[in-house]
């Protein structure tokens, strides 16, 4: 995830200093003494109630540009080592000045880059050029470090590691360090018996702590299981950035179906996170649905997370487009996007992310504030203070070192600031058993009523109800532990949608999607389950999922015998191509145009359209179903056909050339089926068939035959009595196919 974890440096005058150390686990026996003096931070000491001093002791040392070009105003700011934003959006170049028009960077106005990309997936801290432009000057100059402080993604808090407070249990993952005790260091130990996190001048952060760590698809593949192994006791996994209703997996994290199963898998906590790009209600209250739709996808529901569904709202870089400046378009963005999630379900299980120097400043609205768990820092203590809840979590560094985890990764403390054990709190006394580090959360009452309320009462297995009754367009829904039950005004059906058919329909947009209201409940099919909507219907199945039909290929499809017939269930959803749509099943593909309407495709037939790149191809779209025929089968496009044989395969034929096959009697006549493609030679194209070969001649467009004679030898050509059938007799022909090439070859006799 992104940290752009404050924008300031400052000159801290004699303010002590102290070295940073390489982040990772397992630091053992290492000590501030075996590093050099390269990168500095600010040391927690002396620091208590000075503001801008806590700002630089979050600041973490990271690598700065050696020039920035002249053209960047002093109040841009940097956000890479090479890339700078200035104030009114626009991305620079810093070494040349130039304009950053990428889109992997810097995306395009209608859709946000990937967030990580420009830092290929590392964090940067965000600082101005003025800034940037006196800490090397000071640097030049050989000031010391108590004068100019170079901002690093280095934390200070990769000291910690594991110290037992004097309180009984040992956590054998991490390694005890001299650093650790050092005050200018935060550190994992205990309290009240369980394992918690202290901020460097021996404050707690949390007792009953976790070790969380998040992560995207510039994690790569993890492996989750040597991660667990390695201590890891839950995730955060980013789901996607921004919104993309009309495609769900546009900007879709390509990785998180992958993490969220292992995590399921093998047990281990997790949450989720979307990144904003949100500067109005409208988009927010769009990434909220987007949200949604990838939860469904990705088969989470409220009872899976043991963390959050995390709104990461910071400040960003989109070409077009400029975050929001102030706190109260803020709260009205994390309002839109927090009605969408309550309205799915998820009230209970959400939470705003973000890093103090942006709580401090456009987030600092009391309704952001309430509902911020997670925050980030990198320092040896943390100064945001506003946390609503006693549970909380701390993303500390941005440079752990994990087994199963390539390269850095950002790691967390979760847990509870107190713990009440008999009336105690924090007192220092016994603990209760630690939790799973679930937010401590009451959950709301939820009613049912009308229509869905009958519908909820006749049907129990729905469970209770996770969100009121939502006022849709052109009805009411209501989210359940178990499915979602749907009333349609015009027609007063209601029904409801579970499982895998929920999971598709969540990413068709619901109701106010393509499908438009279900008009059924679930049926039980042989192998699997469907599920009819005014405007189509979706089919399940254990090893196939869930995808929609509709229009002429579904009634195509149910004329064929639905899944029960040929074609079986579909594979994938319908795809819009130039010119029409097609959608793939077990047994073929269908393909459907206005001017040719729906025709199935299968087998070698279906092979040779894929070769010739299907209807955008040389052949177009199918105009009939497969028939068969002697000894074979053949199926008619636009452009031509395919004829298939077992011995032969699968050939197309088109233009002059099956004109004359054509003429001939087709299969039935004594050139039988075609045996290769068209082959392109210095006077036109020729086709090799069963008995002969058919040539097309480019000069004049004139169509001969020829066969052959006696056994091809390599590189010799077969000689014939004058031309075959209606060939041309002004040319004797000598054809044979070489066995050097295939290719053939022929010359006038």
């Amino acid at each position: 995830m992104k940290k752009n974890l404050g924008a300031r440096l400052t000159a801290l005058g004699a303010t002590a200093v102290a070295v940073c150390m390489t982040a990772g686990f397992g630091l053992s026996g290492a000590s501030a003494d075996a590093f050099d003096g390269a990168a500095w931070v600010v040391s927690a000491q002396d620091q208590s109630g000075q503001t801008d001093q806590a700002q630089s002791d979050q600041a973490a040392a990271q690598e700065l540009p050696e020039t920035v070009s002249e053209a960047i105003p002093d109040d841009a700011t940097i956000v890479s080592p090479d890339l700078a934003v200035t104030n009114d959006g626009t991305v620079k170049d810093v070494k040349t000045g130039d304009t950053v028009t990428d889109p992997r960077l810097v995306g395009t106005e209608a859709t946000p880059p990937d967030p990580l990309e420009k830092t290929d997936g590392k964090t940067y801290i965000p600082v101005s050029v003025q800034d940037a432009k006196e800490a090397k000057d000071a640097e030049a100059n050989g000031a010391g470090t108590a004068d100019a402080i170079v901002a690093t993604a280095e934390p200070v808090v990769s000291f910690a590691s594991y110290v037992d407070n004097g309180q009984s249990g040992q956590f054998d993952q991490f390694a005890v360090t001299p650093a650790a005790e050092r005050a200018s260091s935060a550190y994992w130990g205990t309290y009240n018996g369980s394992k918690a996190f202290f901020q460097g001048d021996g404050q707690l952060f949390v007792q009953r702590a976790k070790k969380v760590i998040d992560v995207s698809r510039h994690n790569g593949t993890i492996d989750w299981q040597a991660a667990k192994n390695a201590g890891v006791e839950g995730a955060i996994i980013r789901i996607g950035f921004g919104a993309s209703n009309d495609n769900v997996t546009a900007q879709m994290d390509s990785q998180a179906q992958r993490n969220i199963s292992e995590c399921k898998r093998l047990g281990i906590p997790f949450g989720v996170y979307l990144y904003s790009y949100a500067d109005t209600t409208a988009m927010a209250a769009d990434e909220g649905e987007y949200t949604v739709r990838l939860l469904k996808k990705f088969g989470v529901s409220p009872s899976n997370l043991s963390y959050p569904v995390y709104y990461d709202l910071e400040q960003w870089t989109w070409t077009g487009h400029k975050p929001p400046t102030s706190p109260s378009a803020y709260e009205q963005i994390a309002r839109a996007w927090y009605a969408k999630l309550q309205n799915a379900g998820y009230g209970s299980h959400l939470g705003i992310y973000s890093y103090t120097s942006y709580l401090n400043g456009p987030l600092n609205a009391s309704y952001i504030h309430e509902r911020t768990t997670w925050v980030a820092q990198y320092s040896s203590r943390i100064t945001y203070t506003a946390f609503s809840s006693n549970w909380r979590g701390w993303q500390y560094t941005s440079v752990g070192s994990i087994n199963g985890v390539g390269g850095s990764v950002d790691v967390n403390a979760f847990g509870q600031r107190t713990v009440t054990s008999s009336g105690n709190s924090n007192s220092g006394g016994s603990a209760s058993k630690p939790n799973n580090s679930k937010p401590n959360v009451s959950k709301p009452t939820y009613t049912t009523k009308g229509a869905i309320g009958i519908y909820r009462n006749a049907h129990a297995w729905l469970g209770s109800p996770t969100a009121n009754e939502l006022k849709v367009k052109g009805g009411a829904s209501q989210s359940f532990q178990n499915g979602t039950v749907f009333w349609e005004s015009a027609t007063g059906n209601t029904y409801a949608t579970k499982g895998g058919i929920q999971g598709e329909y969540a990413s068709l947009r619901w109701e106010q999607g393509i499908l438009g209201f279900p008009s059924s409940d679930e049926r039980q099919l042989r192998g699997g389950a469907s599920q009819s909507f005014a405007h189509g219907q979706i089919h399940w199945t254990q090893a196939l999922g869930a995808h929609f039909t509709r229009g002429a290929i579904q009634d195509h499809w149910a004329a064929l015998g639905w899944e029960n017939g040929w074609l079986g269930y579909p594979t994938g959803d319908e795809l819009t191509v130039r010119g029409g749509a097609s959608q793939t099943f077990q047994g073929g593909t269908q393909f459907w145009s206005p001017s040719t309407g729906t025709q199935a495709v299968k087998g070698g037939i279906l092979s040779e359209y894929a070769n010739l790149r299907w209807e955008q191809g040389i052949l177009g779209f199918p105009t009939s179903e497969e028939r068969r025929l002697n000894n074979g089968a053949s199926q008619s496009f636009q452009n031509g056909q395919i004829h298939w044989t077992p011995t032969a395969g699968a050939h197309f034929t088109r233009g002059g050339i099956q004109n004359y096959w054509a003429s001939t009697g087709w299969e039935n006549s004594w050139l039988g089926y075609p045996t290769s493609g068209e082959q392109n030679t210095n006077e036109g194209v020729t086709q090799i068939f069963q008995h002969g070969a058919v040539h097309w001649r480019r000069s004049d467009g004139h169509v001969y035959t020829s066969a052959y004679v006696g056994r091809v030898h390599r590189g010799a050509f077969c000689s014939a009595n004058g031309a075959v059938g209606n060939g041309d007799q002004d040319n004797r022909i000598l054809v044979c196919a070489t066995a050097s090439d295939g290719r053939l070859r022929w010359r006038n006799k």
